[in-house]
C-alpha cells in the first residue's frame, strides 16, 4: 500500500480529538467544554460522544449531565503488557517450577488467532526439551494455554472463531469436533487450568495455569510439559496445586 496516497479518515480524526480533550481519567466536562477543546460544532460533538457512550468508552454523569472517559481505558491499557515485561516477570517463576517438578516449562501469549510461546526452560533431567519453541506458534484449540485463552472469549468471540478456523487433526488425540471443544472450554472455566493430552504432539502432556491482570483477563499462561511416560493423576494433582500457587502470587502482584 503506498501511504502517501490514502487519505485521513476525519471521524477518527474528530473521535479522537474529543477522547483527547480530557486531560485525565476522572476528569468531568460539559458538552459545551469538550466541542470547544476539540474544535468541533456542538452537535457535530454530541453525535461522536453518543458513539463513544454505546461502545462504552464515555460515560455521563446522570446528575450533572457532564462526560468523562470511562474504565474501558484502563481496562485496556491493563492488558497491554509487553512480552519483556513478561518474560522478565514471570522468569523466576518459571526456574522455580521447573526446579521443583523437573519438568519442563513455558511461557505464551495469544497472537490472533493462535498461541505464540515466548520463553521457556527445559528441564533439569533434559528429557524433554522445548527451547526451540520460543518465537513458534501453535493453535489455540490444541494446546493447553491456548484453551485457557479460549475459555474467556465470549460467545460471540468464540463463534468467530470457529468460524474463521478448521479443527485441524494434529494428534490422534486433537479435539476435532466444536461440541467437544465447547464442553472442554466450560471444564476449564470452572477448574482454572487446562490440559493437552497429546492434542498438539504425540508423547507430552501440558497443564496451564493462567496469568491475570488487574482487569481480571488472561493476559498469559505458564504451562508445564512432561512426558506422557511419567503421568498419572497424583503427577497432575500434584502439578496443577504447585503450579496455581506459584502463579497466584503473579496475579496478585499484577493488582
Amino acid at each position: 500500500m503506498n501511504e502517501k496516497k490514502v487519505k485521513l479518515n476525519q471521524s477518527v480524526i474528530k473521535t479522537f480529538a474529543i477522547i483527547e480533550s480530557f486531560t485525565s481519567a476522572r476528569q468531568e466536562m460539559s458538552l459545551v467544554e469538550l466541542a470547544q477543546k476539540a474544535e468541533l460544532p456542538k452537535s457535530t460533538a454530541l453525535r461522536f460522544l453518543y458513539t463513544l457512550m454505546t461502545l462504552g468508552y464515555i460515560s455521563q454523569n446522570p446528575e450533572t449531565q457532564y462526560y468523562s472517559l470511562s474504565n474501558k481505558f484502563e481496562n485496556i491499557s491493563a492488558n497491554l503488557v509487553s512480552a519483556e515485561s513478561l518474560i522478565q516477570f514471570t522468569q523466576s517463576t518459571l526456574y522455580h517450577l521447573s526446579s521443583a517438578l523437573s519438568e519442563a516449562t513455558c511461557l505464551s501469549v495469544q497472537a490472533g488467532n493462535q498461541l505464540e510461546y515466548i520463553n521457556s526452560i527445559d528441564s533439569q533431567e533434559r528429557i524433554l526439551s522445548i527451547t526451540q519453541k520460543i518465537g513458534k506458534k501453535a493453535p489455540l484449540y490444541c494446546t493447553g494455554a491456548g484453551k485457557l485463552f479460549l475459555s474467556a472469549f465470549s460467545d460471540k468471540e468464540l463463534d468467530e472463531y470457529l468460524k474463521t478456523i478448521e479443527l485441524h487433526s494434529l494428534t490422534k488425540n486433537t479435539i476435532t469436533k466444536k461440541q467437544k471443544l465447547l464442553e472442554e472450554l466450560q471444564q476449564i472455566k470452572k477448574q482454572q487450568y487446562a490440559v493437552d493430552n497429546e492434542e498438539c504432539e504425540l508423547g507430552v502432556f501440558c497443564i496451564a495455569i493462567p496469568i491475570f491482570n488487574s482487569a481480571n483477563q488472561i493476559i498469559a499462561a505458564i504451562s508445564i510439559s512432561i512426558p506422557t511416560i511419567r503421568i498419572n493423576e497424583a503427577k497432575i494433582k500434584t502439578v496443577v496445586n504447585l503450579a496455581k500457587q506459584e502463579v497466584a502470587a503473579l496475579s496478585f502482584k499484577t493488582k
